[in-house]
């Protein structure tokens, strides 16, 4: 319970607009438990803790989901965040990004990561996309 009190918490503060901002995608790598490839570097319309933020939920979703590995790459106005894992089932593609929507339940998932997500995306006029693997492939666009 403490666990969804803090996810709705988050949801809450995902709403609140940040301070607009650029920021070069390799200087802002929050710490991750799973390897992270950069393979297109640039600079993206996003402050640097927005950035962190979005970058850590991928990361531990993709390695909660199983990927070993994740690939970045900026271009034609988006950010690509590629992992090696199995990739979202058809079944759960359309409902990834809503709030309580999780796979992991049992193990603690709260099912607000990705919600958090698109809001704290939203409020800077981003959007992110699952998009066809092979693995989960999200592209974040503006």
């Amino acid at each position: 319970m403490s666990d969804l009190l803090a996810a709705q918490r988050a949801l809450a503060k995902a709403h609140e607009p940040m301070a607009a901002g650029e920021t070069r995608v390799s200087a802002a790598l929050p710490d991750a438990a799973i390897s992270v490839d950069v393979a297109r570097d640039g600079i993206v319309p996003l402050p640097a803790e927005m950035l962190r933020v979005v970058l850590t939920h991928l990361f531990k979703n993709a390695a909660a989901h199983g990927a070993s590995q994740v690939t970045l790459s900026v271009a034609d106005r988006g950010l690509t965040v590629t992992d090696n894992g199995p990739g979202v089932s058809k079944g759960n593609r359309d409902r990834i990004f809503d709030p309580f929507f999780t796979t992991r339940r049992s193990a603690g998932g709260t099912g607000m990561g990705l919600s958090i997500v698109k809001r704290m995306l939203d409020t800077q006029g981003a959007n992110i996309t699952l998009l066809d693997g092979p693995g989960a492939r999200f592209r974040i666009s503006w």
